[in-house]
């Protein structure tokens, strides 16, 4: 789970959050909340959509770098919510969950949480590690499992025999700011 707010800085208009992920990743469940609206997602299974139609959105210029919609179509898997009729300076709380396939790498597994933010989308003297907040649920399905982070400082949640909770230690410098 991902979680972070963001103040739109850039006049009122529609906003897309984009998050890269991996090709194994299922999003389950992606909520904004700005005020009392909420934006949700919902999950449909792949058979359920042979017969949809994709609709293809008109093009809207946007003045300035539009870097969420413009640089996401590079990107080969990418997860969208396109959230509508956004105010000058409203706050957007997003919540992000996804399941993947756990990476090897030397004999260990590995989450890989790929994230770019624009400079743009922080308040002056934030950071990354100031508007986001991570928490992964691992089912180890085994007892004897250690867990720890490379590049963003972890602490452990909750820990049984077969699952692990960690989240991120807002309380530790992180690797990149």
């Amino acid at each position: 789970t991902i979680k972070g707010v963001f103040i739109n800085d850039s006049g009122p208009g529609h906003r897309l959050l984009v998050m890269p992920v991996d090709e194994s990743t299922t999003v389950t469940k992606g909520t904004i909340q700005i005020g009392t609206r909420l934006v949700t997602t919902v999950l449909v299974p792949t058979k359920s959509t042979k017969n949809l139609v994709p609709v293809v959105p008109k093009t809207v210029k946007t003045p300035g770098n539009d870097i969420w919609s413009n640089r996401s179509r590079q990107l080969p898997a990418v997860f969208r919510m396109l959230i509508k009729n956004v105010k000058h300076e409203d706050e957007l709380h997003f919540c992000i969950t996804y399941v993947q396939e756990l990476s090897t790498l030397r004999g260990t597994y590995n989450v890989w949480i790929p994230m770019r933010i624009p400079e743009s989308m922080f308040l002056p003297g934030q950071s990354i590690k100031d508007v986001v907040s991570i928490t992964c649920h691992i089912n180890t399905g085994t007892k004897h499992c250690e867990w720890g982070g490379s590049s963003i400082p972890l602490r452990c949640i909750y820990q049984d025999e077969s699952r692990i909770t960690v989240e991120v230690d807002h309380n530790q410098p992180w690797d990149r700011d």
